[in-house]
């Protein structure tokens, strides 16, 4: 994702406050810079959203009681904005109006459901997975696939609130003394064993985040993004695929999405037609054809020896 401060730098932002410019168009362009970027720089994009909520403080407002994948009416967004333009639990109101905003861009979207591939696809990739992990030591992307896994611990609303900075303490907040125990359970795991965590007849963002986190490891500097519970998907630019489960109105499955069509897992074979479908998406050949005719990969390939 692009930075924040690149689609609105800190002097416009500071402009379209002085003019107090409440229309619309400008309320429009916050939304895309906050839904389709992120920044190290937490309190500015606190300040951005409070500038968003600025266009909304003077239309009807509705009382709501937060709770984890609760959606928000119009009204309630409302009722949002002024809490956040009155600094009341920024954080908290910032990571569900981002949440109701990036449900609702992707119920926008087409929807599809993708076809069940053939037992043989899903098969091999099964044994990819299997045999990429046993060489796996996560030094290209590091911390990443854990980071995800812990992300699919919290709703929806929390992890849209997080930038740059780690689950850990989201994490911690949520989930207290049992933190520890979720925490060290995925980083005591070695990559060789983390395949047999998988439940291939499923459908959880858990398989996806390990299916993922393992073979984007053994590609040529092409990162296979999953996007948690929303959080991080909202720029849709790229393909990405999708980790979706428990936001009200939302199926929970996996998905792959492309900036116009939310594809939806297949009732079976799950993860095998996501990962294909985003490896057609991605024009990431050599992913493709390891899953469709491992015969025809190139002497060169990195996935060869692993099929």
């Amino acid at each position: 994702m692009e930075a924040l401060e690149a689609h609105l730098s800190a002097t416009a932002a500071l402009a379209l406050h002085l003019e107090g410019n409440f229309t619309e168009g400008t309320r429009a362009m916050l939304e895309t810079a906050l839904l389709n970027s992120t920044t190290p720089n937490k309190q500015y994009r606190r300040e951005v959203m409070q500038l968003w909520a600025c266009h909304l403080v003077n239309t009807i407002a509705e009382p709501y009681v937060s709770a984890p994948g609760r959606r928000l009416s119009d009204a309630n967004l409302a009722f949002a904005a002024g809490r956040l333009v009155n600094g009341i639990a920024l954080d908290v109101g910032m990571g569900e109006v981002l949440a109701e905003l990036g449900a609702r861009k992707l119920e926008g979207m087409a929807h599809a459901v993708l076809p069940t591939p053939p037992d043989d696809v899903a098969a091999r990739l099964v044994t990819l997975v299997e045999r990429c992990a046993i060489d796996c030591n996560y030094d290209k992307f590091g911390d990443a696939y854990l980071w995800r896994m812990l992300r699919s611990a919290l709703p929806a609303e929390v992890a849209a609130a997080l930038c740059d900075e780690t689950p850990y303490e989201a994490i911690a907040r949520l989930h207290g003394r049992a933190t520890n125990d979720l925490v060290q359970g995925w980083i005591r795991t070695l990559p060789q064993h983390l395949p047999a965590r998988i439940d291939y007849t499923g459908d959880t963002t858990e398989g996806i985040c390990i299916i993922a986190g393992i073979l984007q490891e053994h590609l040529d500097n092409v990162e296979l993004r999953v996007a948690i519970n929303g959080a991080d998907c909202y720029d849709t630019r790229f393909p990405a695929l999708l980790g979706m489960r428990g936001t009200d109105g939302m199926p929970d499955t996996v998905a792959v999405v492309d900036g116009t069509t939310v594809w939806l897992a297949a009732a079976s074979h799950a993860y095998a037609s996501v990962v294909l479908k985003w490896a057609q998406l991605a024009k990431c050949d050599d992913l493709a054809t390891a899953l469709l005719a491992p015969a025809d990969l190139l002497p060169t390939s990195t996935l060869r020896q692993y099929c």
